[in-house]
């Protein structure tokens, strides 16, 4: 869940902040069991760069595992309308889960390539 905490899920492709995305658990994927460090974000495989935050963020009494994501490193263009994490658990099962964004600020130049 690209930013979770809104429904926009709005991506600016030449900022160079962090957004959040979050992994969700369900009954059948705990989230908790993430290795962080295999997880990558778009077709720029960008690595999580903040300190994961494990709790429930979609409300529903499953653990959910927040990461953090520098935009650029992402590969999000101007005009996706979604984006894809990939990573394993420390059992190294795979998985992967897509979003829907938009990207926002994408008049002229300013988005990288």
């Amino acid at each position: 869940d690209v930013d979770p905490w809104s429904s926009a899920n709005e991506i600016r492709p030449a900022s160079n902040n962090l957004f959040p995305v979050a992994v969700l658990g369900a009954a059948d994927f705990d989230a908790a069991q993430v290795d962080e460090s295999t997880v990558k974000l778009g077709v720029g495989g960008a690595s999580n760069v903040a300190t994961p935050w494990a709790f429930d963020v979609a409300g529903d009494a499953e653990t959910d595992l927040i990461l953090g994501f520098e935009t650029q490193a992402t590969g999000i263009f101007c005009d996706d309308t979604e984006v894809s994490l990939v990573g394993e658990t420390l059992t190294g099962d795979a998985f992967i889960g897509t979003d829907t964004i938009t990207t926002t600020d994408c008049i002229d130049v300013g988005c990288h390539p």
